[in-house]
């Protein structure tokens, strides 16, 4: 028998203010853990600090929590689950599957739309609460009550309040900070623009869509379903068009 932990607390980002703005439920990010140590953490969230709107898979600590300057201590509470030791294996799995797989992006249209049309499923792309879900799907104790696109913080207290490790209040002051570390690190205004836009575009394509815009261009535009379907094949087109600039102005790749 093995126990995973799972993280919850406040963050100061623009997603994490409309999800506390609409349930002002006092928890709005969540992270995993594999180990007591809480060395490092799992979780969908923005890549830098300085780039609210481009964000993936990450690998983290508590240091991460302390977004802004004027933060000096954050409320968390940690939840210890019991789980065998093929089910901790799957969660590994599926966490290292998902951290090697370049193309999963956050899922900001499921997290800023979640409380008026109750989430969307985007293609390979999660929220941190989704991703949270998607983990606990792997666990046969745990029973969601929602899709996992679906469920937000407030939901996944409930269902694991039974489970409370500990609450409490951490402070700026004991944790180090690397300003090398990519999160920490600072980048240019342009470089920001280009990612962000890139980002907003990709959720808002793959959410219509089902598929990344550069498996799109794949497919032939003009094939012989052309008669049969010709504003598909000319919507193809035009977006065969759009990604070709996205590549020509070199906005497409996301990695900081």
């Amino acid at each position: 028998m093995k126990k995973i932990y799972i993280f919850m607390v406040r963050l100061p980002t623009f997603v994490n203010k409309c999800s506390f703005f609409f349930t002002r439920f006092k928890y709005s990010h969540i992270s995993i853990c594999l180990d007591s140590e809480f060395k490092k953490f799992y979780a969908f969230q923005i890549k830098n600090i300085k780039t609210p709107l481009v964000g993936g898979f990450m690998e983290e600590n508590e240091s991460y929590f302390f977004q802004a300057k004027n933060i000096t201590s954050l409320n968390e509470i940690v939840f210890e689950l019991p789980v065998t030791d093929e089910e901790y294996t799957k969660i590994s799995n599926y966490i290292t599957t998902v951290k090697e797989d370049k193309e999963y992006i956050f899922n900001y249209v499921s997290a800023l739309f979640m409380f008026l049309i109750g989430g969307i499923r985007v293609y390979k792309s999660f929220h941190c609460c989704e991703f949270a879900c998607e983990v606990l799907n792997n666990i046969d104790s745990i029973k969601l009550p929602k899709k996992t696109y679906k469920m937000h913080p407030k939901d996944l207290y409930k269902l694991l309040i039974k489970f409370e490790h500990y609450e409490k209040t951490i402070n700026i002051k004991d944790f180090e900070f690397d300003n090398d570390n990519i999160f920490f690190k600072k980048i240019k205004l342009k470089s920001v623009i280009k990612k962000s836009y890139y980002t907003v575009t990709e959720n808002v394509i793959r959410s219509i869509l089902k598929r990344p815009i550069k498996n799109i261009f794949k497919r032939i535009v003009f094939s012989k379903s052309f008669l049969n379907h010709p504003m598909r094949s000319l919507f193809n087109l035009g977006v065969n068009f759009f990604y070709r600039y996205h590549i020509k102005h070199n906005i497409a790749p996301i990695i900081i």
